[in-house]
């Protein structure tokens, strides 16, 4: 009769931690789809879909100074929500949501070129 081997203790319980790490952290596992949109209105961007997730707007010029800032940890960002910008010319938008602040769910970081100011 053949003797059935099994892992021993010490391997099953390394891969129970493996497996309860990787599957209780969300950030590992990228299932999710960022459904975070913005549109450009003449000197306005107006971010939505931020899912009622904890968030983090920025907007900076084109030397990559902040010129707008919202984050959940100190005041909510709205959604939808209507940035107003001064000035005619380049701007980087970065949008970040997240599960809870460890799971990031998006992500996005694009150019923007705000164009058509009077004058």
């Amino acid at each position: 009769m053949k003797k059935l081997l099994l892992p021993n203790k010490k391997w099953i319980s390394t891969l129970s931690f493996f497996l309860f790490f990787l599957l209780g952290n969300s950030s590992y596992i990228k299932a999710q789809i960022c459904n975070a949109t913005y549109v450009i209105t003449d000197q306005n961007i107006l971010v939505s879909n931020l899912e009622n997730r904890r968030a983090i707007i920025k907007v900076y010029d084109e030397n990559l100074a902040p010129v707008f800032e919202c984050s959940s940890l100190t005041d909510p960002c709205h959604d939808p929500l209507l940035i107003e910008l001064n000035d005619c010319g380049t701007y980087y938008i970065q949008i970040q949501t997240f599960v809870n602040w460890r799971a990031k769910y998006c992500d996005i970081f694009e150019e923007v070129n705000i164009i058509g100011c009077g004058g």
